[in-house]
């Protein structure tokens, strides 16, 4: 699990600052009169390039990574300060040691337990 997370993190820390450093879309221009030449206006943008203003339940696939990357540098900077016991800013080897090994405890009592085990029943359904 842990793995998984840190693999996360690593795939999605280049993508946030690749994006952190492409620079600002440019102010939309100022709506000019259509042209004489006969040639349509431009188009209004569309509901994708709309930004956060949109009221469709569809995201970018920017969007998506930035939520995922978002989400993944919370989680890691909760873990971060569950396991700096002392609260000095570092990590060391004894603190992630104790860290995973309350961890792993706690996965074992998990296991143990009867009410987390798969092969128990579940609760009958009144009717």
């Amino acid at each position: 699990m842990r793995a998984s997370i840190v693999g996360l993190c690593l795939l999605f820390c280049p993508v946030a600052a690749a994006l952190a450093q492409t620079p600002a879309a440019p102010p939309p221009a100022a709506a000019a009169p259509p042209a004489a030449s006969g040639a349509p206006p431009a188009a209004a943008p569309s509901a994708a390039t709309a930004g956060r203003r949109r009221t469709s339940p569809d995201i970018t696939r920017d969007e998506y990574v930035n939520r995922a990357v978002e989400r993944a540098k919370r989680n890691a900077e909760r873990r971060f300060d569950a396991m700096d016991t002392n609260h000095d800013g570092l990590l060391t080897a004894d603190e992630r040691r104790a860290y995973r090994q309350a961890h792993l405890r706690e996965r074992q009592e998990e296991e143990d337990s009867p009410a987390s085990s798969p092969t128990a029943a579940p609760p009958a359904a009144s009717k």
